[in-house]
C-alpha cells in the first residue's frame, strides 16, 4: 500500500520536481557505479521529460453525449450521464512522466525491490507472527504495575509477601506503598490524607500522636515515593487543586 501511495504522489508532481527526483537517482547510480543501463535510460527519459511541452488541452466532449444529457428528463438518466467521466487527453509532459514511472515501476523496483520474506534464512532478521513479537517486545507497564502492585513477585523476600491483593506492609518501598494507596482514591488525590494514610501504615506508633506534627524523616519519605509515581506517569500536580494531585492511570491491571 506505501509503494502504490509514493507511486501516486510521484503522478502528481510537477516538471521541475520530477526533473529534480531524477537527478538524485542518477546521483545514486553514478555513486554506486552499478546498473549503467538502467542509469542510461534513465537519462534518456530526463532529456524526453525536459523537453516536453506542457500546453494543456480541455477535455473533449462528444456531441451525441451533450444531446444526451439535454434530452433526459428524469433524475436518475441525468445523474447516470454526469457520471461518466470526460475523456483527457494527456499533454507531452504528462506522457513522459507515465512513462518514466512505468519503466521505473516494471524494471527497476518491481525487479530489484525484492520483498525480504522470500530470502532464505529471513527469519533470523525478521519477525511477523503476532504472539512472538509481543512476548519479544513485553508490556512495561504491566510489569511496573506488578511491581508496585506486589514487589515480592520480582525481590522475592519475605518481608514484602502478602496473602492478599489489597494487603499493605509496612516493609514494602515506600513507592509500593504509597502507590497501593493511590489505588484507592478517585480523580484527584489529597495529598495531607495520603501523607496521614502513609504514615499510619509505615509508623502506626505515630497514629495517635498530634496529626498535624509528622516526623520530617517520614515527610521526605513519603515525598520522594509520590516523586517517583510522578515520574513513572502515575499522577501530576492539580491545576484545580493546589493541595491534590491528579491520578492519570485506571485499574488495578495496565
Amino acid at each position: 500500500p506505501k509503494f502504490e501511495s509514493c507511486f501516486k504522489l510521484l503522478n502528481l508532481m510537477s516538471k521541475q520536481e520530477l526533473l529534480e527526483k531524477v537527478d538524485e537517482m542518477n546521483n545514486i547510480l553514478e555513486e554506486s557505479e552499478c546498473l549503467p543501463e538502467v542509469q542510461e535510460e534513465l537519462m534518456d527519459l530526463r532529456r524526453v521529460i525536459d523537453s516536453a511541452g506542457q500546453n494543456v488541452r480541455s477535455p473533449t466532449k462528444s456531441p451525441t453525449k451533450n444531446r444526451a444529457i439535454t434530452m433526459c428528463k428524469d433524475r436518475k438518466g441525468l445523474r447516470e450521464q454526469l457520471l461518466i467521466p470526460n475523456v483527457r487527453i494527456e499533454n507531452e509532459f504528462e506522457q513522459a512522466r507515465s512513462k518514466l514511472l512505468n519503466y521505473l515501476k516494471k524494471n527497476v523496483f518491481l525487479k530489484f525491490l525484492v520483498s525480504p520474506s522470500i530470502l532464505p534464512l529471513h527469519e533470523v532478521f525478521l519477525i511477523d507472527n503476532v504472539s512472538a513479537k509481543r512476548r519479544i517486545v513485553g508490556a512495561p507497564r504491566a510489569a511496573v504495575h506488578t511491581a508496585l502492585h506486589n514487589p515480592h513477585h520480582y525481590l522475592q523476600c519475605d518481608c514484602c509477601k502478602i496473602s492478599s491483593d489489597g494487603e499493605i506492609l509496612p516493609t514494602m518501598p515506600d513507592v509500593c506503598i504509597v502507590y497501593k494507596l493511590h489505588l484507592e482514591s478517585g480523580v484527584l488525590i489529597n495529598m495531607y490524607d495520603w501523607l496521614q494514610s502513609f504514615v499510619t501504615i509505615v509508623s502506626p506508633e505515630d497514629r495517635d500522636k498530634d496529626d498535624r506534627k509528622v516526623d520530617p524523616a517520614l515527610q521526605a519519605r513519603f515525598t520522594r515515593a509520590v516523586s517517583e509515581l510522578q515520574f513513572l506517569g502515575f499522577v501530576k500536580a492539580s491545576k484545580k487543586k493546589t493541595d491534590h494531585v491528579a491520578r492519570l492511570t485506571w485499574g488495578r491491571t495496565c
